[in-house]
């Protein structure tokens, strides 16, 4: 998958820009599932000693 491999500046912004098209009234198809994996992906790496992506996915 792609999150792991995102800077934490790019996973910041990506996850912005979800945030704001599911606040929309018609939101894009797949957006709250790709929402929940870059939640997940950030909890991950605020989890982590170093910052850094452990695991898939």
């Amino acid at each position: 998958m792609v999150l792991p491999t995102l800077s934490p500046e790019e996973l910041a912004n990506l996850l912005d820009a979800l945030f704001q098209n599911l606040d929309t009234a018609t939101p894009e198809f797949g957006a709250q599932v790709w929402y929940e994996l870059a939640v997940e992906e950030s909890g991950r790496r605020a989890g982590s000693a170093d910052g850094a992506a452990h695991g898939v996915a």
